[in-house]
């Protein structure tokens, strides 16, 4: 399973996407060649934060090639230099900290500590800490530890600990041991809020 934050590499460039981590995902926006005649013509990287805590700075996240098989040009030092600047522009773009932000179309992010998320569309928000997040449309919304959510019309969420929702829709909930139960047309009228 791909993992955040995913990248692909290519002799000369380094391919990440505001849609999705997963590397075949990205093969494919990008028209990316993966193999060739002599074998594999990029490296599936990625670059996750210690303890999945992506506000840790980025010389704290640890590097891997995510294939067995590596094409000639691969170079551990230097794929790990430029994975490392993209990660700079991957983690201003796909994670939400403090302050407010407004995200919409076909976009996944990752939202920690007291930021607010107005999530649009076919937006993806994972939501951590004490974010807070409002979905609208069909926005898919993961909430964890004390985060807030707030959806409306088809948005998905997924809640787990003592994530609070306000729902419209579909509800999935988690407890602590991974079980869920399904709250069906959750209405916040219905409960007196």
């Amino acid at each position: 399973m791909c993992k955040p934050a995913s990248m692909v590499l290519t002799k000369d460039k380094v391919f990440w996407s505001m849609n999705t981590d997963s590397h075949e995902d990205i093969i494919a926006e990008y028209k990316l060649n993966a193999d060739g005649k002599h074998g594999p013509n990029i490296l599936r990287v990625e670059i996750l934060p210690p303890d999945d805590d992506m506000t840790k700075p980025p010389s704290k996240w640890v590097f891997g090639y995510d294939q067995d098989a590596l094409p000639k040009w691969a170079d551990a030092e230097h794929d790990e230099k430029r994975t490392r600047v993209a990660l700079r522009d991957w983690k201003r773009c796909k994670v939400l900290a403090y302050g407010m932000h407004e995200i919409s179309g076909n976009r996944t992010v990752y939202a920690y500590g007291s930021a607010t998320v107005y999530a649009y569309d076919s937006s993806t928000v994972r939501a951590y800490d004490s974010a807070t997040v409002r979905a609208n449309d069909s926005a898919t919304v993961y909430a964890y530890g004390s985060a807030t959510v707030y959806a409306k019309s088809s948005a998905t969420v997924y809640a787990y600990g003592s994530a609070t929702v306000r729902a419209n829709d579909i509800v999935r909930r988690y407890d602590s041991a991974g079980n869920m139960t399904i709250d069906g047309w959750v209405r916040a009228s219905e409960r007196g809020e």
